[in-house]
């Protein structure tokens, strides 16, 4: 009996502080499937690419999903949402990637593909260009810069690239690239992660950590 008391009690107190030395997760929105990330975006074409994963706590685990909203008339807007471990874990391979899109119709996009999909072969943004002996789509001199905001460095989707990404959304089943180039162990998605500092494995910040930095943050200045 004293050890299940000991045990309530330390239970209690953990609930307790962890609400102390997390206090952005009061007041951060929580999805409960990817749907509910439509009303982050305003207007169309979008295309929400998943930035990171950061899980944090010990007995009681937070899961955050890192989105970047990338838009034709706007800077991308980055948003930090909570949600379940299942949706964390569901799109944990799919990190560099769109996992949500809306197309220039208002019709969204679940299934994850490669970044910007959404605004390949939409004429008012670029052509098909040749290149060699394939087709490849080329932004619009007004539009190049979602090349960079996108992280595609010298990658240029090509036709048969957007063929898969059509039959991706007609089976449901996520692409990566003709060569994996995107997603967590992507190659492109790995160069961009470095260039970004992050890492492509799930954060967790230690309790002494965020103890040290409640006390930073609430008691800086008290003798």
């Amino acid at each position: 009996m004293e050890k299940l008391a000991l045990y309530t009690i330390f239970i209690l107190s953990y609930v307790f502080f962890e609400k102390q030395f997390f206090p952005e997760d009061y007041g951060t929105l929580y999805i409960k499937n990817l749907q509910e990330v439509s009303p982050l975006i305003e207007g169309e074409p979008a295309s929400v690419v998943l930035v990171n994963i950061h899980r944090k706590g010990l007995l009681f685990k937070t899961y955050y999903l890192r989105l970047r909203v990338i838009t034709t008339n706007s800077s991308p807007i980055d948003y930090i949402v909570r949600t379940s471990r299942r949706v964390a874990e569901q799109n944990n391979k799919y990190i560099g990637m769109s996992i949500y899109q809306r197309l220039s119709t208002g019709e969204s996009k679940f299934t994850p593909s490669i970044p910007g999909s959404v605004f390949i072969a939409n004429d008012s943004l670029g052509k098909w260009v040749k290149d060699n002996d394939q087709v490849v789509w080329d932004f619009y001199k007004a539009y190049e810069f979602l090349t960079d905001e996108l992280q595609w460095g010298a990658f240029q989707p090509t036709l048969q690239d957007y063929t898969e990404i059509q039959n991706s959304y007609k089976n449901y089943k996520p692409y990566h690239g003709a060569n994996h180039e995107f997603g967590t162990s992507g190659s492109i998605t790995q160069k961009s992660m470095q260039y970004l500092g992050l890492g492509s494995q799930s954060i967790r910040r230690g309790l002494i950590e965020n103890f040290k930095n409640y006390l930073q943050v609430n008691y800086k200045g008290e003798s």
